[in-house]
């Protein structure tokens, strides 16, 4: 397999390619979906110092690592993503924050390999936060929690 950022790259770059199809239906609503093409990562986020919503967010986590085989290793690699929308109706912003975070679920166990990059996608959950004021809007996350499996050549 490949090294971790390979790793981080194609889990971003599956989600722009495949993410769509599964977000069809929010195109009735006035907000449009997240900005999938131009996923945000880093390890730690400011999320209403945002510049520009609906944004999806990918964190890293702590990721752990088991000998496998003489030359290969068993990774477990924990990623959080983040649906960020703002507007002025926290009920809207509460139903798109699930819509998106259902869309992620759907696409995940449509294919629980992306395509091959990795073994296999656990979900451990998910979970919406309360509305956050900011300045005179709301802000609305939706988070789900996934762990990818894979085993990667030692070098």
């Amino acid at each position: 397999m490949g090294s971790i950022e390979v790793i981080y790259d194609g889990v971003k770059d599956y989600i722009e390619d495949n993410l769509e199809p599964f977000l069809d239906d929010l195109r009735t609503t006035e907000i449009s979906p997240p900005m999938f093409k131009s996923i945000l990562r880093s390890s730690v986020y400011d999320i209403l110092g945002l510049k520009q919503y609906p944004s999806l967010m990918m964190e890293y986590g702590r990721i752990g690592v088991e000998r496998e085989t003489t030359t290969q290793d068993r990774y477990l690699i924990p990623i959080t993503l983040y649906c960020i929308s703002m507007g002025g109706d926290t009920d809207k912003l509460q139903k798109l924050s699930e819509k998106y975070v259902w869309a992620l679920k759907q696409m995940i166990e449509t294919d629980n390999t992306m395509s091959g990059l990795v073994d296999d996608i656990d979900i451990q959950g998910f979970e919406f936060s309360p509305s956050l004021k900011r300045a005179n809007t709301m802000v609305h996350v939706g988070v789900i929690y996934i762990t990818l499996d894979t085993l990667i050549n030692r070098e």
